[in-house]
């Protein structure tokens, strides 16, 4: 299983597919002109970060739990 610190350092193409293939999707914000979708890998969550106004992927980010806490209206269960 990958960890958060290997996955920090993959190119965003492997890091779309690790999490599409592995996580299960969790919840999604918006902010101004971007929606953030949480998923959740084994060990550690990730944040989808898409532009709206044209749908394309701009970034697949490793969140922290503590950043999961305060921007996502979600039973945090690690379990």
């Amino acid at each position: 299983m990958i960890n958060k610190e290997v996955f920090k350092d993959l190119p965003i193409d492997l890091k779309g597919d690790f999490v599409f293939q592995k996580g299960s999707f969790v919840g999604s914000r918006v902010y101004g002109f971007l929606k953030m979708v949480l998923y959740k890998t084994d060990s550690f969550f990730v944040e989808v970060v898409y532009q709206i106004e044209n749908n394309k992927i701009e970034d697949v980010i490793y969140i922290s739990d503590s950043d999961v806490k305060r921007f996502y209206k979600v039973n945090f269960n690690k379990d």
